[in-house]
């Protein structure tokens, strides 16, 4: 017989719209209740409509100086259309956050009202409701909010969306006494979750599936149901994992493999095993500190006084309590083994240094779990919140007096993690939460207004790998917004991972180390580069730039830009309209370098400053109008001599080492149009068309042959040499055609699978509820109904 809760369908609903809600409402005045927003650090949640501009939701397009996003979360778009109200640019994030928690807290509180459920629970008191609403807050006001809402908020948004349901169907497929068809349907809708999840953060592929079976087998091992039913779950399971899951592996492991090029490879792996040894130094991450949710960074636990220690010591007395009270628990128990296997995986290397670190450096793809704190954190929180939500819930007090002093004790545990997590800051020295000034916006619209087709747009001084301002009202610190907020293509920060050292950013970044009395080589980079926008951060904090600059440069540059127009000018930031290049124009001048390896990171840092040099060189040749010129390894000139023909250049020998192609009567011209960076139609014009075997163009976006479709419109063949610099490239095209649309889609087709995720999920779930609510059997009702009255 169904308990009185089973029976009665309207206290399930009124249970779970509101803790779900109120916990997500609470959540969010606790964490936004300054009013800014969280975009410091590896932060990059989109800031205004130029982001659906500038990035495909679904694919990869080559977008220029910015980083190529592969796994852009289409989940943090819920409300997109928000974005395109002005009000609401900067805000957007405090809107999505409560949405996001409401549709992942029901999942949690649904998995609560079920278990109640299963324990013959009649009613649902205030006590409930209560350790409910305050078990979800705790999932995002604990540690979870310092290592992940402050710094990862765009990534993390689609997976607070997505996990809880994973769990909740998993416990569903388990523990739910249904006919095997119904569970099939339940193993598909958690497949197609997974994707959804994994798409959002690949490097948590090992720790999600790891924590998956771990979850999936302590559910099977003390579920009621008969042996037999349990194989067929853990054969339905283990399919499932054959058939949707290795596509997903297939498909992010070559993902991992295609960071650029073996030595990229390399120097990521290197990387994150600097991060893990860094991480070991300047953390707590004893088995303690990771069973209390205090792992914090050493310098953070200076300023913690022994009261506030022995506050988050109510973390595991809260775990623990459940337990104690009520021995057995088998709702709870699954959540507790889980919480264990995860807390014992991230004290590992903190335990077991020297042997986790070989491990860490010789297992492929291990070195793809990042910053371990990042990784396990989100799980570890949510199975502390669950450990709670499952556990007190279930706890038949007596007296109401230890109700009230659970509640209590709920409630001084979520100020202490709240208090930790939000007073100190992340990965920097600053908080990771800012205002940022309304004149950023007024730059955005600025520039947005523009004529060019895609503008491209120079943030100098350029960032090593953050960057760094100092606004009236805060301070940010971080990857950077400008991507997210202007339209076109930005140059502001030379993160290696995403853009290998071939690259003329590279040489702007590191050449004012070399010269600063002579700017003409970086103003003809930007020249090559087609920079139509400048925008001077006087602002910038030199501390944040490893010496590379300081207020010279500034200077410096502002004077040799002031014959430039300035459409924004204020103490922090001026905005200059530099030039209006095209994405594609036609070349005069062909600079052939020898130089072969990357300026940085490099496998021999020794031949950097001789790069540099020849760069240099290469980049102030006076009679060159850098406009019409591209640079080109020297090993591309019998190549590029075959079909330009000899008879129409003149070639000028500078040295050994540099020589510079002319193109003789170079009349030919090009009109760039489209309506995203995506894809866009070049219409070519060319006189005297007898004097080319093809015509030279630059195409300023990034060169990635694997993301690239060329779809030619009057003609089949199309000549393409990379540039020095991945983010151009030359395209030869017969004089005999009028256009050639290019388009930049991602090509993967496994990319096929996440798109079609989405559809899919849908209609699995209109299926599943369809089946579960008898709706067929509702319309024979209603038929019968209908026929009877026609009848009469």
């Amino acid at each position: 017989m169904k308990s009185a809760l089973a029976n009665n369908a309207n206290n399930k609903l009124t249970f779970t719209l509101i803790t779900s809600f109120l916990s997500s409402i609470i959540t969010t005045i606790l964490v936004y209740h300054s009013g800014s927003i969280f975009t410091g650090a590896d932060n990059v949640y989109p800031l205004s409509p130029n982001v659906f501009y500038n990035y495909n939701l679904f694919f990869t397009n080559i977008n220029g100086g910015s980083p190529a996003i592969v796994n852009y979360p289409p989940v943090n778009n819920i409300i997109a259309f928000i974005l395109l109200l002005p009000f609401f640019n900067q805000y957007s994030q405090i809107i999505d956050f409560p949405l996001v928690a409401f549709v992942g807290n029901l999942a949690i509180s649904l998995l609560i009202y079920k278990n109640l459920i299963r324990q013959d629970f009649t009613k649902v008191n205030i006590y409930i409701y209560f350790v409910t609403i305050l078990s979800e807050i705790l999932l995002y006001t604990s540690i979870n909010l310092h290592y992940i809402i402050k710094i990862f908020t765009s990534t993390f948004f689609p997976i607070f969306l997505s996990f809880p349901w994973i769990i909740y169907f998993i416990d569903s497929i388990v523990n739910d006494s249904e006919k095997i068809f119904i569970k099939i349907i339940k193993v598909i809708i958690t497949a197609l979750l997974i994707i959804i999840f994994i798409n959002s953060i690949p490097t948590l592929i090992l720790v999600v599936y790891s924590m998956l079976a771990v979850l999936f087998l302590s559910f099977l091992a003390i579920s009621k149901e008969p042996i037999k039913q349990k194989i067929k779950i853990l054969v339905l399971a283990f399919s499932s994992v054959v058939i949707f899951n290795i596509i997903i592996l297939k498909l992010y492991l070559s993902f991992y493999h295609s960071y650029t090029n073996p030595e990229a490879f390399t120097n990521s792996q290197n990387s994150f095993l600097s991060i893990l040894e860094y991480c070991i130094v300047t953390r707590q991450g004893s088995i303690g500190n990771v069973l209390t949710l205090s792992y914090y960074q050493n310098s953070i636990f200076v300023k913690i006084n022994s009261i506030v220690l022995l506050l988050f010591s109510l973390n595991t007395i809260l775990i623990i309590i459940p337990f104690i009270v009520k021995k057995k628990l088998p709702q709870a128990l699954p959540f507790l083994i889980t919480f264990l296997f995860l807390s014992g995986w991230l004290a590992a290397p903190f335990v077991f240094t020297s042997f986790y670190l070989n491990l860490y450096k010789n297992i492929p793809y291990l070195w793809s779990l990042d910053i371990p704190s990042l990784s396990f954190t989100y799980f570890l929180s949510l199975s502390f919140s669950l450990i709670l939500g499952t556990g007190l819930s279930f706890l038949n007090f007596r007296k109401i007096i230890a109700e009230v002093l659970i509640i209590l004790l709920l409630i001084i545990s979520v100020g202490a993690n709240f208090s930790a997590s939000y007073s100190f800051p992340g990965l920097t020295r600053y908080p990771t939460q800012t205002q940022l000034p309304s004149y950023l916006y007024e730059i955005s619209n600025i520039i947005s207004s523009t004529n060019v087709y895609n503008p491209r747009i120079l943030i100098y001084p350029l960032g090593p790998a953050y960057v760094a301002y100092n606004f009236s009202k805060s301070v940010y610190v971080g990857f950077g917004f400008w991507y997210s907020l202007l339209k076109g293509d930005e140059y502001s920060s030379c993160y290696f991972s995403n853009k290998p050292g071939y690259s003329l950013e590279f040489f702007m970044l590191f050449y004012p180390l070399k010269n600063l009395t002579d700017l003409e080589p970086m103003i003809n980079t930007m020249k090559i580069l087609g920079i139509n926008y400048v925008v001077l951060t006087k602002n910038f904090i030199p501390s944040y730039y490893y010496g590379l600059y300081d207020q010279t440069i500034i200077q410096r540059f502002e004077n040799y830009l002031k014959d430039y127009p300035v459409l924004f000018n204020n103490s922090q930031m001026t905005l200059y309209h530099f030039s209006n290049e095209q994405a594609v124009s036609p070349v005069k001048y062909i600079i052939l370098v020898n130089i072969t390896g990357p300026l940085w990171p490099s496998s021999s840092p020794s031949y950097i400053p001789y790069r540099l040099t020849l760069l240099q060189e290469a980049l102030d040749i006076n009679f060159v109008n850098y406009s019409n010129a591209i640079i080109i390894p020297k090993s591309y000139e019998g190549y590029l001599l075959k079909y330009v023909g000899k008879e129409s250049i003149n070639i000028a020998n500078i040295n050994d080492n540099i020589t510079v192609i002319m193109i003789n009567n170079v009349n030919a011209k090009t009109t760039v149009y489209g309506d995203s960076p995506n894809e866009f139609k070049v219409k070519l014009s060319v006189e005297d068309k007898q004097n080319y075997s093809y015509v030279p163009l630059i195409v300023r976006y990034y060169y990635y042959p694997e993301y690239v479709n060329y779809y030619s419109g009057n003609y089949s063949n199309l000549i393409i040499i990379p540039l020095y610099g991945n983010q151009t490239y030359l395209l030869l095209v017969k004089p005999s055609s009028s256009f050639t649309t290019i388009n930049f889609n991602y090509t993967n087709v496994y990319a096929y699978i996440y798109v079609l995720s989405y559809p899919l999920l849908l209609i699995v779930l209109v299926i599943y509820l369809i089946l579960r609510n008898k709706l067929n059997e509702s319309l024979k009702l209603i038929r019968k109904l209908f026929s009877r009255d026609f009848k009469r």
